[in-house]
């Protein structure tokens, strides 16, 4: 018997059809989470910042350093102090110093502070970092990117 070489193309595209469609049900790999050290992490919510809203020329950012120093900016002004990170999740900030400009963001700038000295456990899932109280209460997230020349 004579094989029909049309449908043999059918029989070869319906396989590799349903080879795909069987390759699309599985779940992709999962992201990998950022470093909490050498990411600048940037924050989308604080739990205490009420309706404070910074201004549109406001930069904030958060830098931990591999040595525990950490530095960023806050809204108005810069800050530096220390990062002490525990295995597996815990971290407590201290020695946090602002310069002192004054502008718009002051009470953002409070906030924000006020939360990194409330910190004491973390998580990160893909680019997001959470910052949890003592009792595991939600203080703020951040999205996480990693500078090119870091």
């Amino acid at each position: 018997m004579k094989k029909n070489p049309i449908l043999s193309l059918f029989a070869a595209t319906a396989a590799l059809c349903l080879a795909g469609c069987a390759s699309a049900d599985t779940a992709p790999p999962p992201e990998q989470p950022l470093p909490l050290t050498g990411t600048v992490w940037i924050p989308q919510h604080l739990s205490n910042q009420g309706r404070e809203v910074l201004s549109d020329s406001a930069v904030v950012r958060l830098v931990i350093a591999a040595d525990g120093r950490c530095s960023g900016a806050a809204g108005d002004n810069y800050f530096f102090g220390h990062a002490d990170v525990t295995e597996p999740d815990g971290i407590r900030f201290d020695r946090i110093a602002l310069t002192r400009r004054s502008g718009p963001n002051q009470q953002y700038e409070q906030n924000f502070v006020a939360m990194l000295n409330l910190a004491r456990h973390y998580s990160i899932r893909g680019a997001v970092l959470t910052f949890r109280g003592e009792n595991n209460t939600p203080l703020a997230t951040f999205r996480g990117t990693v500078p090119r020349n870091y």
